[in-house]
């Protein structure tokens, strides 16, 4: 049986860093999960480059430019939440989580001709806190009663996550 090589999540955010990985033998299949939501036709980025890289007698290895803006750096929690590393990754991970749920949307709608509407642009001015509540009040549910319910709730969690803290 043959020896495979895989590749998890591994910062690979240019053209030029998943094809030193693939040229020096790291991985024969590489993902781009994350930077796929953060820009979505990561596909034909991909392919314009290759082909400008071509026409220009140079090779995609070159090419350090990344794919887009990621929002990992943008998502800091107030200095008055608890610096809880899981709380910190969930932050990150309700970024991606709703923005996945925009996409998924904005694909659901139809135009007049039949074809889906464009995909939004991400939301990079959004903050942790809002990323982590809209993560969990999704907008069918923001009826006057579940919208204050939500808020509530992710109130009492902050509260007994600081106590937890403080212990």
């Amino acid at each position: 049986m043959p020896e495979g090589r895989f590749s998890g999540r591994c910062g690979l955010r240019s053209p030029s860093h998943l094809q030193g990985a693939l040229d020096a033998g790291h991985a024969d299949l590489l993902g781009i999960g994350r930077g796929s939501i953060a820009c979505p036709d990561i596909p034909a980025l991909l392919q314009e480059r290759h082909l400008n890289a071509a026409a220009g007698g140079t090779s995609i290895a070159s090419d350090d430019e990344p794919f887009g803006r990621e929002p990992d750096g943008d998502l800091r929690l107030p200095s008055w939440v608890p610096q809880i590393p899981l709380v910190g990754a969930g932050v990150g991970v309700a970024w991606y989580n709703v923005r996945m749920r925009t996409i998924a949307t904005s694909q659901l709608k139809k135009r007049v001709d039949g074809k889906p509407f464009p995909v939004p642009p991400p939301e990079f001015e959004m903050s942790g806190i809002e990323a982590m509540v809209r993560m969990w009040v999704w907008p069918e549910w923001r009826t006057m009663f579940l919208g204050a319910l939500s808020v509530c709730c992710s109130i009492a969690l902050i509260v007994l996550l600081m106590l937890l803290a403080g212990r």
